[in-house]
């Protein structure tokens, strides 16, 4: 059965019960192929809204901060910018050891564990800011 009703606009639809069906399950279809980390949803924050942020400094202040913007999960760490490839602070009020080497790895384990199936961006490391800041044109913070 075929409709051939003219429109608002005068065209007449020529669309009969089969062919609207078969366009209704394709278009439904459609939307559960889109994988859920590009829609977002629980669990899950699209990749439009998930904030792509450098650091530079990643010694006892900026390690501390670093940690901080870990924990939120809209936000993605892209790259780290510090003079010092690594530094024991043992003996400081931070504790541990800081610069570029072990922010990075840091940033990896926990990209890691929110996206096993490794697709998040893969946080680089660079000695000089400015050339961090010409290099990576995806830094929003």
């Amino acid at each position: 059965m075929t409709s051939n009703k003219p429109t608002k606009t005068g065209h007449s639809l020529n669309l009969s019960r089969r062919r609207f069906l078969a366009q209704a399950s394709a278009a439904a279809l459609s939307a559960t192929l889109v994988p859920r980390h590009v829609l977002g949803g629980a669990g899950h924050t699209p990749p439009s809204e998930t904030l792509n942020v450098a650091i530079i400094g990643s010694g006892g202040q900026g390690l501390h901060n670093m940690r901080a913007l870990l924990s939120e999960d809209d936000v993605q760490i892209v790259a780290i910018a510090d003079v010092m490839e690594e530094a024991d602070y043992s003996e400081f009020y931070y504790r541990g050891t800081a610069g570029r080497t072990p922010a990075i790895k840091m940033v990896e384990k926990k990209n890691a564990e929110r996206q096993p199936t490794g697709s998040s961006k893969k946080c680089r490391g660079y000695v000089d800011f400015r050339e961090m800041l010409e290099k990576e044109k995806s830094i929003d913070a």
